[in-house]
């Protein structure tokens, strides 16, 4: 299985906001939010993947497949300092789970921008945080930090 992300060129944000409504569909178990009248889910950040050199857009590629997304921020928003790199949404479809494409995504993101990297769960979603404790506890040789603040589950390690 030949796994690998490409970054998302702006005549594909079609493609990704088709996978993003995807995404946003599962995760409003978690977050109670709403489609709007049009039978959408909102993104706020979605042009700014487009627009700010440190948001990052990639497909995560499988056998020349599409099978999700990572977006990645290179300057954490939820921090004072510059230079924290985060996922802010990490997206494999269901049909493409526990064949290990989401670990191997996650790696090549990590190996893509090293330094401080914070990874954030929400405190109800469980199947987040096992995926994010096995990646994290394999990728750092369990050399990372854990914190619960304002309704999150908060990894931390440096690459």
């Amino acid at each position: 299985m030949n796994i690998h992300l490409s970054q998302v060129r702006i005549e594909q944000k079609e493609v990704l906001a088709s996978l993003l409504q995807l995404y946003l569909y599962e995760f409003s178990q978690f977050t109670n939010e709403e489609y709007n009248e049009k039978g959408v889910y909102t993104y706020k950040y979605f042009e700014q993947y487009w627009l700010e050199n440190n948001r990052k857009p990639f497909f995560i590629i499988s056998d020349n497949k599409i099978v999700g997304f990572v977006l990645i921020n290179l300057d954490d928003p939820e921090s004072s300092e510059r230079g924290i790199h985060t996922i802010s949404e990490f997206f494999v479809a269901k049909i493409y789970r526990k064949q290990q494409i989401g670990t191997k995504a996650a790696e090549l993101a990590f190996n893509m921008y090293r330094g401080r990297w914070i990874i954030r769960e929400l405190i109800n979603n469980l199947g987040a945080q096992e995926f994010w404790h096995k990646v994290l506890e394999s990728y750092t040789s369990n050399s990372y930090k854990e914190k619960e603040d304002s309704g999150h589950i908060i990894q931390e390690f440096t690459n």
